[in-house]
């Protein structure tokens, strides 16, 4: 949302309002919406109306007889020892892991120093919808550790810190090494955001040096991987934003949407939950592989997949075996296996999906190749009878 008016000339340095205000200046790359320009002329009157109109009570600021060490001080505040602001500010136009809030180089230039304590001491009085976290709840300073705890000169060495612009060094934080998560004897996972799978991203690394993502919000295979698991940094570091990053190579996305739907009036698909799905969450077996659950109409799916080497080629490829227990029965279904601008038969229910990866499927079905909108679909139909039958599919690439 954009920033409240309210106050805004107790808050902005009459030089730099009027660089909003006449020449569109701009911090927040992430905001859709940007303020019209409406001319010198029209506006520029604003500036020194709005620092007249906008008074602030008057602050009593912390005093230092070293500065050099206060400045010292500040930066290890803003950094991972610290209060750890870097997790989610910019620093020198470096966007952080997580949310990119205001560059912190960027804020003595901005603010007055008075509504800079004032902030900071209170961010939800004067930004109610914040996210920013109270560090001086009630006045107190939950680092008691620096400074003898005293708020207000904690709030001065950080300010003394950020006056340095982006001269400033950088706070420890700003480049952090990877999180390896990985599997050894037995399988991990990792239930958190992953890119373009969305917060409800079950990660999971075999022994077998092959990965998988599933999407527990649209009942899907997201992704596979070859080599290491995962780096969570994006999510461990940080207030529970950002994504985790798949370590390894040879990643594989698949579409969004459910993969097990109507042949006939399929859900059109959007970033939601399809309607007539629901995720049953997921058993473990000895070696903590999960097997995922769900349902779909009046169908219950189980969807295990498991790493094996194959028999042909010596690698380690996923076989997957979907089990669906229908109590009515369930005719006119697809799974929809792939997507892609090119899929080819190469026979023996093997297919080739774009340049590298080939999906096998069992005996007992048949796949088939649906022009679509975006490209091609690998289908297979099933006719659910009632009671249990199984998918099995394997994965190499």
């Amino acid at each position: 949302m954009p920033p409240h008016l309210t106050g805004v000339g107790a808050k902005l340095k009459p030089k730099w309002l009027r660089q909003v205000l006449v020449g569109g200046r701009s911090i927040r790359p992430y905001m859709k919406t940007h303020m019209p320009q409406f001319g010198a002329d029209n506006v520029a009157h604003l500036v020194d109306l709005f620092q007249r109109v906008d008074l602030s009570p008057e602050i009593k600021f912390a005093e230092f007889s070293d500065l050099k060490e206060t400045r010292n001080t500040g930066h290890e505040l803003a950094g991972t020892a610290g209060l750890n602001c870097i997790a989610c500010h910019t620093f020198q136009q470096k966007p952080a892991a997580t949310m990119s809030a205001v560059d912190l180089t960027e804020m003595a230039e901005r603010l007055h120093k008075d509504w800079f304590y004032r902030y900071l001491r209170d961010p939800q009085r004067l930004s109610t919808n914040t996210v920013m976290p109270s560090f001086w709840p009630n006045g107190r300073a939950i680092r008691r550790d620096v400074l003898g705890g005293d708020a207000n000169q904690q709030i001065e060495a950080l300010w003394q810190y950020l006056i340095d612009g982006r001269q400033a060094r950088p706070p420890r934080g700003l480049v952090r090494e990877p999180i390896e998560l990985l599997a050894t004897d037995e399988a991990v996972m990792l239930r958190r955001s992953y890119q373009g799978v969305g917060k409800r991203g079950i990660g999971v690394g075999y022994p077998g040096q092959v990965n998988l993502a599933f999407d527990a919000e649209q009942m899907r295979l997201a992704m596979i991987w070859k080599g290491k698991f995962a780096d969570p940094a994006g999510v461990w570091r940080s207030q529970g934003h950002g994504t985790v990053r798949p370590l390894g190579h040879e990643l594989v996305r698949f579409a969004a949407g459910p993969e097990l739907d109507d042949a006939t009036n399929p859900w059109p698909v959007d970033d939601g939950r399809p309607p007539r799905h629901r995720f049953k969450g997921y058993t473990l077996d000895s070696l903590q592989r999960p097997t995922f659950k769900y349902r779909f109409d009046h169908v219950d799916v189980t969807d295990y997949s498991i790493d094996l080497k194959d028999e042909t080629s010596g690698e380690v490829v996923i076989r997957r075996t979907l089990t669906f227990t229908a109590k009515q029965g369930r005719s006119n279904v697809d799974f929809r296996a792939a997507v892609d601008e090119k899929i080819v038969l190469e026979g023996s229910g093997a297919f080739l999906i774009g340049k590298k990866m080939r999906i096998r499927i069992d005996d007992e079905h048949e796949g088939q190749i649906v022009d679509a909108p975006k490209g091609k679909q690998l289908r297979i139909p099933l006719d659910l009878a009632q009671g249990k039958s199984t998918l099995v599919l394997q994965y190499v690439w």
